[in-house]
């Protein structure tokens, strides 16, 4: 046994140790060796972070919200649209669907580029493009030059998302990381808010391209606070080792315990989007309610998702750093839960008052917002070398999943009725939530397994497990 004290990056000639549980050896192999320095190496890399990762946090997070809120000030615009180009009712509903289709394909494309060659480069070449492409969509003529538009400017959008949850991931350790992506969803949250209204009164004082013309203007800000105040955190000599898999994101599917995050995702975000979308429908029909009721309906939805996001990243992390890396999805589970009961509820509120849907609406946003730090920092943990690839499989999944849900919800809405489409989605829900009782229960990993032990004799035979089903 090696009794001087020496630091944790240790040499590729056999050093003796703790052989783990059923190694006759003794000897800690070359694998084990690699997977050591890569995690000492992320530790070191977090350090170089510190000072600034706050501020990093807040550009970036500022840089992803761009994505949502385009497209709900985009919004109250289509009507204007329709009347300027005489374009058919398939026509505009088109010019949004294709947005969601181009988004999620290119999504495949961005988040295996970023984790191979670069996260600021990719992140401002995103915004750099968008700029143009934001500015072209208000110099539009005919509607199909408008389509054109939109679809390349679904392109650099789509990739904001992910690219920012990898830039979290390098910067923030894994028991802070959940923390960092609740506060990271918060100015998506007040966009959701507040980008409609706001769309609203630029048609209405001006002309529908003036919409489009103040996101070319917030592209442009957001351009150089990336390109002078954000570094880069790519590991670069971790991603020369990896090669270029544009179907990654496809990829990972197929690795169980994301496929049952990833139930978890759609669940929640479907549950958001029913609940926002029959809001401003069902009001007005109702209870007869003025376009500013139903904007100030939806004001306990962001409340409640602002409070959802902090509590929820706190706890993940909690869970996490205590009872290990599976219990980080505790809250989240519970978070789903919540979104089955409120969504099964939101549908038999609106003949009893007004005050029930609405109230409801604050729990279905805490309940969504609870439940996603867990979600997308556990997944993060799963393949924390392809932690962009594993957003952009988020992102692919509940983008079609949605798309596919709200295409059909008006069918069965009129073939059985609203309560009870809510009440079939809100027990689809907490099916979707189950599977991952089996990550609660069953992954125990350490997620401070990786810290930097000053003496081989730290090393201890659980740790030697870990990093070796590290990777699994």
């Amino acid at each position: 046994m090696v009794k001087e004290e020496q630091k944790f990056l240790l040499d590729k000639d056999d050093v003796e140790t703790k052989g783990k549980p059923g190694s006759t050896s003794g000897i800690i192999n070359e694998a084990e060796i690699e997977e050591n320095n890569y995690q000492n190496r992320k530790r070191d890399r977090y350090k170089l972070f510190e000072k600034d990762k706050y501020k990093i946090l807040v550009i970036v997070s500022l840089t992803a919200v761009i994505a949502p809120f385009s497209g709900s000030i985009f919004l109250p615009a289509l009507t204007e649209i329709q009347e300027e180009f005489g374009a058919s009712n398939f026509e505009i509903t088109m010019l949004i669907s294709i947005g969601f289709l181009a988004a999620a394909v290119f999504k495949l494309v961005w988040g295996p580029v970023s984790d191979k060659y670069s996260r600021k480069w990719v992140i401002t070449g995103c915004m750099f493009f968008a700029i143009f492409m934001a500015y072209a969509q208000a110099l539009a003529r005919h509607i199909w030059w408008l389509f054109v538009f939109r679809i390349f400017w679904s392109i650099p959008i789509s990739g904001l998302f992910v690219v920012v949850a990898g830039i979290i991931s390098d910067t923030f350790p894994p028991e802070k990381r959940g923390f960092a992506m609740g506060l990271r969803g918060l100015p998506m949250l007040f966009s959701a808010i507040f980008a409609s209204p706001l769309g609203g009164l630029l048609v209405y004082y001006f002309s529908w391209r003036s919409t489009v013309l103040l996101v070319s203007v917030l592209c442009t800000i957001l351009f150089l606070l990336n390109l002078y105040l954000v570094p880069e955190t790519l590991d670069k000599q971790e991603a020369k080792k990896k090669k270029l898999n544009l179907l990654e994101p496809i990829f990972l599917i197929f690795n169980h315990k994301i496929f049952i995050v990833i139930l978890m995702q759609c669940g929640s975000i479907i549950s958001m989007f029913i609940m926002l979308i029959a809001m401003p429908i069902a009001l007005p029909k109702v209870y007869d309610s003025s376009s500013l009721v139903v904007g100030f309906s939806l004001l306990p939805f962001g409340i409640g998702a602002v409070l959802g996001g902090v509590v929820g990243g706190k706890l993940s992390d909690i869970t996490a750093k205590k009872y290990g890396a599976g219990r980080r999805l505790i809250p989240s589970f519970v978070g789903l839960v919540l979104c089955s009961i409120t969504v099964i509820l939101f549908g038999w509120s609106f003949e009893l008052s007004i005050w029930y849907p609405i109230t409801l609406m604050g729990l279905s946003g805490f309940a969504r917002s609870i439940a996603g730090p867990g979600i997308i920092t556990y997944s993060i943990s799963v393949a924390p070398r392809s932690a962009a690839a594993v957003n952009a499989c988020l992102s692919l999944s509940f983008l079609l999943s949605v798309f596919v849900v709200l295409s059909v919800s008006t069918y069965f809405v009129d073939l059985i009725g609203f309560e009870y489409w809510n009440t079939l989605v809100g027990i689809g829900l907490f099916v979707l939530s189950l599977p991952s009782l089996y990550i609660i229960i069953f992954d125990k990993r350490n997620i401070s397994a990786y810290r930097t032990p000053q003496t081989l004799e730290e090393v201890d035979e659980d740790d030697v497990d870990e990093i070796i089903n590290y990777k699994s």
